[in-house]
Formats: C-alpha cells, structure tokens, sequence
C-alpha cells in the first residue's frame, strides 16, 4: 500500500491548497496512492466538500502545531519530549510512505525516517529579496542526515532555499506551478450589473488573499490617482484562512472608504467564482512584495488579460515581457503604469493572447507532474 500524506496550514481556498490536490489528485490516479490530507490551522467546509469529492482521507492534526513555536521553548524537557512523541507517533501512525509538509516542514523533516516514513520534501513557494542562512542547530543537522528532496516553484526560490538551508543550488529542484483548469459554474457568468458597474468600464481583477505580503494598500492608493473620467473599476477577490488576513481585509476597506473610493473599488470575498470573473475582466493584477510561482497569474493568462504587477523575481520570470509591471510598495509607480496600461487599449487584446499562448508552452505540459512523478518512483 502506498500512501501520501499532505500537510496544509489551512483547509481553506489557496495557492498552496490548488497546487497540493493537483497533484494529489495525479498521484491518485496515475500512480495507485492513498490520499491523506492534515491540517493544522483553519477549516472550511467547502474545502472538506471538495476532499470528500476527490475520496482523499482527512483529519484534523493537533500534534505537529505546537511545536518549535513560542510556547514550546517556555515549556520543561520531558513537556517538549513528551510532544514531539506525539508529534512522531502520528506520523508512525499515518502509515505514509511520503509526506508533503507545506505547513510544519521542520518538525516533519525532522522526524519523518524514524516514522519509517521514505519520502519528504522542504518547499520553499514564496519570494526572498535578501536571504540569509539560518542558524544551524543539532535539529538541523539531524534534518539534513534525513535527506528531505528540497524543492521550489521558482528559480529565485531555489536560490533563496539554497542559502537558507546551507545546501548547494544544484540540491535544490526547481518544480514550477502547473495551471489547474478553473470550475465555471453552470449558471449564468459574473454580472456586473449587480455591483453597478456600466458597460465600457475597464475592470481590473486581483485575485489574492489579504496576506500580508500581497500588498492591496499600495493598489488602492494608487487607485486614488486615477482620474474618475478613464471610467476604471478594480475588483478585489479572496480573503484567506489566518485571522490576520481577516483584520487586513477590514483595513483595506477601510482606507478605500477615508479615499472615496468606494464605487470604484469592490471586494468580493471569497466565494465568488474566479473563472467566470476573470471572464468580464480586462485587466489581471497583483501587487505582491514576493511571490514563488503565482498561481493568480497563472490563472489571469488563462484567461487571455494582459498583465499589470510588481516586478519582482517570482513573477517577472513567468512572463512574457510585454506586460504592465511597477516596482513592489511605490504607490507612483504603480499610479504610472495604471496610466500607460489605459493608454494602450488597443494592445490589451494582443498581449492577452500572447500571455495565453507562453502559458500553454510553459505551464500547461505537465511537466509538474512528471517531476513529482520521477520523485515518487523510489516508493514501490
């Protein structure tokens, strides 16, 4: 029997989330492996809908969160012994033969060969402007004795993991997000009318939780630039599992009601459907200070829109070059290529299609899955 075990920090809609049951769902049903999915944060219901949907095995794990964290290093010895025994024998009990630690990759790397468990990985799926090694403890010499299969979906990930860790880049694989087809819904599609929205309005869409690292308020100042004449409207999709993106959510609404820009900025939470959104959209954004290998970008060429986001390492090296970037945190910046954006109305439709085509070249092939697939192979 062979199992796959996948961490997650929260059982909520995502970036991590879409990529970890993608290739669940392919371990599934082209290499025979039983599905199991922990997590340790948050839980919604539409996600438990959708594990059930795809017969994956899941639980709530209450052992590997509470380790290595604040409260861990003020507790006595055998208080700590006595939990990272716990931590282990969920893990011995799991019965995997690989795990997939997208949340809590230090105790998991740290005890996975003596939970006779063959495979883990360490990812690293965001963006470091400057990376400095960590410091080297007994856990993290005895993590490297285990030999976890270090992987990043980006090639600045890669390097920014390699320094981290203390291991070579060549170590170190780069395995790039696959585009996950998007569910449209079969009703009717996104109806701007229900948001006042008239025809001939140029609809920018961002479709990212309220992390702190996503950047919205950089967005909406700039948005306050924008003379009320070009007729531009920006919409807001996501919200995300952590109470923190909950408080950031609040604020950003906040700060475009003290602007007035309550009829030209709307947020729409989480549950409306992306795919029939980024249909009426124009315009596909992202504010990021650091990203890996953005899955929202992916999802914006899909959908054949031209681009306007931060130019930083993650997403400048996924896309074609004609796209609309600015620097990462510079509200005039960004202002400016709102501007040369509206100014080039007759080349949206052409830069869409190219970034559809590269799409298909790049992140359409199932090179992901290979990799993951070649990497399992060692499990029989």
């Amino acid at each position: 029997m062979k199992k796959a075990l996948f961490i997650l920090s929260n059982f909520t809609k995502g970036g991590i989330q879409t990529q970890a049951v993608a290739i669940a769902r392919h371990l599934q049903q082209e290499h025979q492996f039983i599905i199991e999915f922990w997590c340790v944060g948050k839980i919604e219901a539409s996600f438990i809908e959708l594990l059930e949907k795809e017969s994956f095995l899941y639980q709530k794990d209450e052992t590997l969160n509470k380790l290595f964290v604040n409260s861990y290093y003020k507790k006595g010895k055998f208080q700590k012994l006595k939990l990272l025994f716990r931590a282990w024998q969920a893990l011995y009990k799991s019965k995997s033969s690989v795990v997939f630690p997208f949340a809590q990759p230090l105790p998991v790397n740290l005890l996975f060969k003596f939970s006779f468990i063959k495979l883990s990985f360490w990812f690293e799926r965001g963006g470091y402007i400057n990376p400095e090694p960590n410091k080297h403890t007994i856990l993290d010499k005895i993590i490297s004795f285990n030999s976890p299969t270090y992987i990043a979906n980006s090639i600045h990930g890669a390097k920014a993991l390699a320094i981290m860790r203390g291991v070579k880049f060549d170590d170190v694989k780069v395995i790039r997000n696959e585009l996950v087809p998007m569910v449209k819904p079969k009703s009717e599609g996104f109806d701007l009318s229900e948001y006042n929205i008239t025809p001939g309005s140029v609809i920018f869409v961002m479709v990212a939780n309220f992390f702190n690292e996503k950047d919205h308020e950089t967005l909406i100042r700039a948005w306050k630039l924008i003379s009320p004449e070009l007729s531009a409207k920006l919409l807001f999709a996501g919200l995300g599992g952590p109470s923190y993106c909950i408080d950031n959510n609040e604020k950003m609404k906040k700060l475009t009601e003290q602007l007035n820009l309550g009829d030209d900025i709307l947020f729409l939470g989480q549950n409306c459907n992306i795919a029939s959104l980024l249909e009426v959209a124009d315009v596909g954004v992202l504010s990021s200070l650091s990203e890996g290998c953005p899955n929202a970008v992916l999802e914006y060429m899909s959908a054949k829109l031209p681009l306007l986001v931060t130019e930083i390492p993650g997403i400048v090296e996924i896309i074609p070059k004609n796209n609309f970037t600015f620097q990462a945190k510079d509200v005039n910046s960004c202002y400016i290529g709102i501007k040369k954006l509206l100014a080039s109305k007759d080349e949206l439709e052409s830069i869409g299609v190219a970034n559809y085509e590269h799409l298909l070249e790049h992140f359409c092939s199932g090179l992901m899955y290979d990799k993951y697939s070649k990497l399992v192979s060692v499990i029989k």
